[in-house]
């Protein structure tokens, strides 16, 4: 039961960096690059949490890791795409 917290710990992560991203979108539509700028600092900081977690998660099956990496991967390509910033 243990395994499923974390897990799902690291996917509310992911769900927040993956909303800081959104909202880093809407930031700059309207100009507010400041704006942007955190929200994408905020993305990071979601994704470091969730690696973080993800490394002390010892006990969850392989589905579950796979499932996890390949999120964390996918954030951590989308906030790439702001690396300009």
């Amino acid at each position: 039961m243990m395994a499923d917290a974390k897990a799902d710990f690291i996917r509310i992560e992911i769900q927040l960096g993956n909303t800081m991203l959104n909202l880093a979108r809407t930031e700059l539509k309207m100009g507010d690059l400041e704006g942007a700028k955190k929200a994408i600092a905020n993305a990071r900081n979601a994704k470091s949490s969730a690696e973080r977690f993800l490394a002390k998660l010892m006990d969850a099956p392989a589905e579950i890791m796979n499932e996890l990496v390949r999120d964390i991967e996918d954030l951590e390509g989308a906030i790439r795409e702001y690396e300009s910033l």
